[in-house]
C-alpha cells in the first residue's frame, strides 16, 4: 500500500531523486555506524583514556598526510566523473586521478623515510601503509559513487566496517594487541574495499596511460588544489582542540575529548549520507530555473530534521552512557551537547559549500574553513586552560557560528536562499529545551521519557518526510519483485 504525501512540496522529481540515494546510503550508513557504535563500549572498557588518546594523535597525523600527499584527486575523480559520459571521457578522468595519486604517494613515502631517519618510529610500517590504502581505497569509492553506483558504494562501505569491527574484535579482546588495532584494522578494510572495486567491478579497464592528459591533470588541480588548505583547515579545527588539551593538561583529556566526540561524529556521518546525495543532486539544481526556490525550501526542511534529530539523540545518549560506558569515560557526556550544536552548524554550512562545489568554486570553500580555523584557534587559546573540555567545545561552536555566516553570505553570489525565521520558532524553541533539561536533570526515566516525546514530535512535524521514504521503500521491493 502506498501512503499519500503532500505532493506540493515533495514530489517534486529532484526530491525523490534525492531522498532515493539518501534512502540507500542511509540504510547502508546505519548498518555501517551501528557496527561502529559498537566499538565504543570496547574501547571503553579495554582502553585507558591515556592510550586511546595517544593512538588518537597518531590517526589524526595520518590524517594530515592523507590530506597533503593525495592532492584531494579523490574531489576532482568525484566532481569530474559526474561530468563524463561515455566510456572514453571517465578513462580520462580516471587514468589522470590516478596518477597524480601515485605521484602524491611516492612524495609522500620519500618525505616519510626522510623523517624516520631522524625520528624513529615503531608505527612507520603501519602509518605507510594507512595513508596508502586511504588514499587508493577512496579514490576508487569516489569513483563508482560519481558514476552513480550507489548500491555498490553502500555494500562495500557495510563489508569494509564489518570487517574492521570483527578485526578489531579478534585483535583488542582475543589477541590483546592494543591501541595499533585501530591502525590495523582500517588498512584490512580500506585494502579490502580497493581490491573488490578493481576485480568484481572491473575498475582496472578504465585506466591506461594511453588516456594521460596534461591539460585533464591542470584541470583537475585547478579544482583539487584549493581543497588541500580546505581539508587542512578542516584537520585544524578537528585538532586544536587535542593539541590544545595535550599542551595545557594531559593525554588523558584528549582521550576523553576525542571519546566525546565520537558521537557528535556519528551525527555528521549521518546526515553525511545526505550530503553525499546533495553533491550529485546539486550539480543538476544547480542549472535550474527555480532553483532559488527549490534549493531555499530544500534547506529549511534540513533546519528542521537536524534539530529534531539531534532532540532524540541527547536524552537517548543519556541513557547510554548511563548502561555502556566504562566508568573511565562517564564524564565525556557532559561536553556533547556544545559540540552537537557546533556540528549542527557546520552542516548546514556543508550544504551551502555543495553550490560552491558544483560550479567549481572551491577557492570559496577554502576561505570559510580557513576563516573558521583561525577563530577556533584564538579562542583556544583564551578559552581552553581556564575551562578545559569545555573551552574546546565552545570555540568549536563559535567557529562554526563564525563559517555559518560566512558560507551564507557568499552563497548569495550564486543563489538567493530566503528562510522565513518565524517557521524556526517552534524547532529552535524544542532545541532549546533539550539543551537545558540535558544539564538540569540526572534521571534515566526522565530521559526514556524525552525520547519518546522527541521522537513522537519528530514524526508530527516531518511525517511527509519519513511517508516518502516508505513509499520509496515500497517501489524498491516491488521492483524487485517484479
Amino acid at each position: 500500500m502506498i501512503l499519500k504525501i503532500n505532493h506540493n512540496n515533495l514530489m517534486d522529481k529532484r526530491n525523490i531523486n534525492i531522498l532515493k540515494n539518501s534512502t540507500i546510503l542511509l540504510l547502508g550508513n546505519l548498518s555501517t555506524k551501528f557496527i561502529g557504535f559498537l566499538f565504543i563500549p570496547i574501547y571503553s572498557y579495554y582502553f585507558l583514556p591515556s592510550d586511546f588518546g595517544e593512538i588518537d594523535l597518531y590517526l589524526t597525523i595520518s590524517s594530515i598526510a592523507y590530506i597533503l600527499f593525495s592532492f584531494q584527486a579523490i574531489e576532482s575523480t568525484f566532481r569530474f566523473i559526474q561530468d563524463a559520459k561515455t566510456y572514453h571521457e571517465k578513462s580520462i578522468v580516471l587514468s589522470n586521478s590516478l596518477l597524480i595519486s601515485i605521484f602524491g604517494f611516492i612524495l609522500f613515502l620519500v618525505c616519510t623515510l626522510v623523517i624516520n631517519y631522524f625520528l624513529l618510529s615503531k608505527y612507520i610500517i603501519y602509518f605507510v601503509l594507512y595513508v596508502f590504502s586511504m588514499i587508493f581505497s577512496q579514490l576508487l569509492l569516489q569513483a563508482i559513487r560519481g558514476m552513480k553506483k550507489t548500491n555498490t558504494y553502500v555494500i562495500l562501505s557495510l563489508i569494509s566496517a564489518l570487517l574492521s569491527f570483527l578485526v578489531n574484535l579478534l585483535f583488542i579482546v582475543y589477541l590483546n594487541v592494543g591501541t595499533i588495532t585501530l591502525l590495523i584494522s582500517p588498512i584490512i578494510s580500506n585494502i579490502f574495499v580497493a581490491l573488490s572495486i578493481l576485480y568484481f567491478n572491473k575498475a582496472y579497464k578504465y585506466y591506461s596511460f594511453k588516456y594521460i592528459s596534461k591539460l585533464e591533470i591542470i584541470n583537475q588541480l585547478k579544482f583539487s588544489l584549493p581543497l588541500i588548505p580546505n581539508s587542512l583547515s578542516i584537520w585544524l579545527l578537528s585538532s586544536i582542540g587535542r593539541f590544545m588539551l595535550l599542551y595545557y593538561f594531559d593525554v588523558q583529556a584528549v582521550g576523553l575529548l576525542s571519546f566525546a566526540l565520537k558521537f557528535p561524529l556519528l551525527f555528521e556521518s549521518f546526515i553525511g549520507v545526505f550530503m553525499l546525495a546533495w553533491q550529485i543532486g546539486s550539480v543538476e539544481a544547480i542549472s535550474d530555473k527555480d532553483r532559488d526556490i527549490y534549493i531555499s525550501k530544500l534547506y529549511l526542511r534540513i533546519i528542521k530534521v537536524e534539530i529534531l534529530i539531534i532532540c532524540i539523540i541527547l536524552p537517548a545518549l543519556f541513557i547510554f552512557n548511563s548502561f555502556f560506558v566504562g566508568d573511565n569515560f562517564k564524564q565525556a557526556i557532559n561536553y556533547i551537547p556544545v559540540f552537537f550544536t557546533g556540528f549542527y552548524l557546520k552542516s548546514l554550512s556543508q550544504f551551502l559549500n555543495t553550490i560552491f562545489y558544483s560550479v567549481k568554486k572551491t577557492k570559496l570553500i577554502f576561505q570559510g574553513t580557513l576563516i573558521s580555523a583561525i577563530v577556533y584557534f584564538f579562542l583556544s587559546l583564551i578559552l581552553v586552560p581556564k575551562f578545559y573540555i569545555y573551552g574546546v567545545a565552545v570555540s568549536y561552536f563559535i567557529s562554526e557560528l563564525t563559517h555559518f555566516i560566512f558560507v551564507f553570505l557568499n552563497s548569495r553570489g550564486f543563489i538567493k536562499i530566503r528562510i522565513n525565521i518565524y517557521s524556526l520558532l517552534p524547532h529552535i524553541s524544542i532545541l532549546l529545551f533539550s539543551l537545558v533539561t540535558f544539564y538540569l536533570f540526572n534521571s534515566i526515566l526522565v530521559f526514556i521519557f524525552l525520547t519518546m516525546i522527541f521522537i513522537v514530535l519528530f514524526f508530527i512535524f516531518e511525517k511527509n518526510e519519513f511517508i516518502l521514504i516508505i513509499n520509496i521503500l515500497n517501489i524498491k521491493i516491488k521492483f524487485k519483485k517484479i
